[in-house]
């Protein structure tokens, strides 16, 4: 059989079916799931930028301690740490502060 015959075929046989979903269903049926679709990808995003914070977070922590030479141990980074990275700035800021009026009292 030529591929010519065969679409002839495939066409006079989807001619004679009934349709089970008018234009209008359809059109509702694509919208859905697009709607579904475009819910996961933002969800999908959303958990990806959760997880990019933390690490950007200690990421800047560590650098602040290390730019002010200050030891640190992962239980002061956690305590350091939120989700938000301009607030873990403030916080290591402030650990930072903290420690060199320690080190100006020693003097």
């Amino acid at each position: 059989m030529s591929r010519e015959t065969y679409k002839r075929e495939r066409v006079k046989i989807g001619r004679n079916q009934e349709y089970k979903y008018t234009d209008a269903d359809v059109d509702r049926i694509v919208k859905q799931k697009h709607q579904r679709w475009q819910k996961k990808r933002k969800a999908k995003d959303t958990y990806k930028n959760q997880k990019k914070k933390p690490t950007s977070s200690y990421n800047e922590a560590t650098a602040i301690f290390l730019e002010h030479n200050l030891p640190f141990d992962l239980d002061v980074i956690e305590c350091v740490v939120n989700e938000s990275t301009e607030v873990t700035k403030k916080n290591a800021q402030a650990i930072v502060k903290f420690v060199s009026s320690i080190t100006k009292e020693k003097e």
